[in-house]
């Protein structure tokens, strides 16, 4: 969602997929906002606008500090619609299970 809502062309060819295939699009205000688009001019009625969106940053996971950005956001959620976005990370520091490594290692994303 953040590569798609940083440039105007993505923003545009994502909103029109997602009408063509009746599905939402997923937008939130402060995202745009930090891009420079105009939230207003960049919305259609039937977007499913997140009130926060919440994201952990590298910087922290190389910290071993992300459990601790999480449980913050639990504990401080706003009312409204939120989005948590947890990316699986491969690297030798992360304790992923056993099972997820297999298949990681199947489709050759290792």
């Amino acid at each position: 969602m953040y590569s798609v809502g940083s440039r105007p062309d993505l923003l545009n060819i994502f909103s029109e997929l997602a009408e063509e295939y009746h599905l939402p699009c997923l937008i939130n205000r402060q995202l745009m906002e930090e891009v420079g688009f105009d939230f207003e001019s960049n919305t259609r009625k039937d977007d499913l606008i997140f009130d926060h969106v919440y994201v952990g940053k590298y910087a922290d996971f190389e910290k071993g500090k992300l459990a601790i950005y999480y449980e913050q956001v639990l504990r401080e959620l706003f009312p409204g619609l939120n989005m948590i976005l947890i990316h699986l990370l491969t690297h030798r520091k992360c304790k992923v299970s056993p099972s997820i490594i297999r298949i990681l290692d199947r489709n050759g994303e290792r």
